[in-house]
């Protein structure tokens, strides 16, 4: 059973827009298809994925599709631009921390914790121990 599909939370900063600076926030999971359609946007805008800006872009742009709301930002403004010209280091870490909770959540362990800590390699979930 999903327990949660989103998490909700607060920045420390805010995105401004309008005469507002929004901080109230709602935001699920990045699926694969938030993942593809922000690699096509990175390569449109910069000719390619590699590099510090255009990653930088592309993980406004994950955000920007996994926001459910921002304040009162209209669901359609809430893009990469606004995110990339905005977004400061500490709310980004927020969000990418609701994120981390919310999966959490779903796997029904504790954020951080060694059950839900991803393996480094695919060789090590399937490792089993030597035996002396």
């Amino acid at each position: 059973m999903i327990k949660a599909k989103t998490e909700t939370g607060t920045l420390m900063d805010g995105i401004p827009f309008g005469d507002t600076l929004h901080v109230d926030y709602e935001i699920g999971l990045p699926l694969m298809r938030h993942n593809f359609e922000a690699l096509d946007d990175t390569e449109e805008k910069y000719g390619t994925v590699e590099g510090f800006i255009p990653d930088s872009w592309y993980r406004c742009a994950i955000l920007a599709s996994t926001l459910v709301r921002l304040g009162s930002i209209p669901r359609e403004e809430l893009t990469a631009e606004l995110l990339h010209e905005h977004l400061t280091d500490d709310d980004y870490d927020i969000l990418t921390g609701a994120q981390g909770e919310l999966r959490a959540k779903r796997s029904g362990g504790n954020p951080g914790s060694p059950d839900t800590d991803s393996p480094s390699s695919p060789s090590e979930s399937t490792a089993l121990p030597k035996s002396e």
